[in-house]
């Protein structure tokens, strides 16, 4: 092992998007960083539960004196200095009796949390191109649509139901299609980088209220069975679980379904916000947890498969080459959670490791008190 003396002249600092969110559980991510020494050499940087190791080149591992150490902790986000991160807080048999107990599948998989996008803008077509059967050419989505700029700015993937039809396009299925319900007509044609999909994106805007705690819509035939997928994004007054759940029941069928979840509240607790007249749920409590949207799609044999935290991708049984369903609970340790104003995230971590039992009451309370103004939700295990 070489030994870099001196100080470091540090140049420009490559910051990953994990700046952006915070990790789970952080104690079992390794953080890593590039910084620039010099014209042509580099040193690559390693952070795991508070240990600090150097290649040089990304190759050789060197010696760094403690006070170099100490100069290059500033490279890191400070989720990776902090205690959860330099020690582990989730201890073996606890929590393997808790999976026993409470998770949905056993199978590890190691591809399940995304933690370099949000809305699974790339992710989805990863998993599309694994299905076993042919593409239909459908694509519903609720909420509006990400990624429109007019021309302007930087025109990037930012959206799974557009993402999804321009790889049906280059696929060459015939009669591509998708509906956008409750979608602003501006966010299609400023789709400029998918202008082709301005003729085939319709728009539904149906005037009946979603104001109930069983809101249901009218399809056309063509998006009323089987489609390659559902996404649900942000609804008005939080009511995407339940639309999908009525949805489910009145004969849509989707190969995949990408959903909004509420990261902030983990498995095994099953929340979800019901919309009511004169009620609303909280911005911060805007659609179900993960494990609600586990309990809605397992009885139609749809299985979680990608999560970035707030985003959470499903697939059905038949379509998947693996195993399902997964451990979600690995899944969710290893993702992000997007967003902590309302819901500090030592709270978060405090309901993941702890006995589901004791945790229980003491969400429920926490939860009451978001849902302060009398909007009524449910919560079960």
């Amino acid at each position: 092992m070489g030994q870099l003396t001196g100080r470091l002249a540090l140049g420009a600092v490559s910051a990953a998007a994990e700046d952006y969110m915070a990790r789970v559980d952080p104690s079992i991510h390794t953080w890593t960083r590039t910084v620039r020494v010099a014209e042509e050499t580099f040193l690559l940087l390693e952070m795991h539960q508070g240990h600090l190791r150097a290649f040089w080149n990304g190759d050789a591992e060197v010696d760094l004196p403690e006070e170099q150490q100490e100069e290059l902790l500033n490279v890191f986000p400070a989720d990776a200095l902090t205690v959860e991160a330099r020690v582990p807080q989730i201890h073996g048999e606890n929590w393997a009796a808790k999976l026993r107990r409470h998770a949905v599948g056993h199978r590890v998989d190691p591809n399940c949390a995304v933690n370099s996008e949000n809305h699974l803008e790339k992710e989805i077509l990863v998993v599309f191109r694994q299905l076993r059967s042919r593409p239909l050419g459908s694509v519903l989505t609720f909420g509006g649509l990400y990624g429109g700029v007019h021309g302007r700015g930087a025109d990037v993937p930012d959206d799974p139901a557009v993402e999804l039809m321009l790889e049906l396009q280059r696929l060459g299925t015939s009669q591509v299609q998708g509906l956008c319900v409750f979608c602003d007509g501006d966010q299609v044609t400023s789709l400029t980088r998918a202008s082709q999909l301005q003729s085939a994106m319709r728009i539904l805007n149906p005037a009946e209220e979603l104001r109930s705690a069983s809101p249901e819509l009218t399809l056309p035939p063509e998006f009323a069975g089987q489609v390659d997928l559902l996404r649900l994004d942000a609804l008005q007054h939080a009511v995407s679980c339940q639309l999908l759940r009525n949805l489910l029941r009145a004969g849509v069928r989707p190969r995949l379904v990408a959903l909004l979840v509420l990261s902030q509240v983990p498995p095994p607790f099953k929340y979800f916000p019901l919309s009511v007249p004169g009620h609303d749920a909280p911005p911060a409590l805007m659609t179900c947890s993960l494990s609600g949207a586990i309990e809605v799609l397992l009885k139609y044999d749809l299985f979680l498969i990608r999560l970035t935290g707030p985003y959470a991708l499903f697939v059905q049984r038949s379509e998947w080459p693996e195993e399902l369903p997964i451990n979600e609970f690995d899944c969710y340790r290893k993702a992000s959670v997007w967003g902590l104003e309302d819901i500090p995230l030592p709270f978060v971590r405090e309901w993941l490791r702890e006995d589901v039992d004791e945790v229980l009451p003491r969400l429920w309370r926490n939860l009451s008190q978001l849902h302060f103004d009398g909007g009524p939700f449910t919560l079960a295990v």
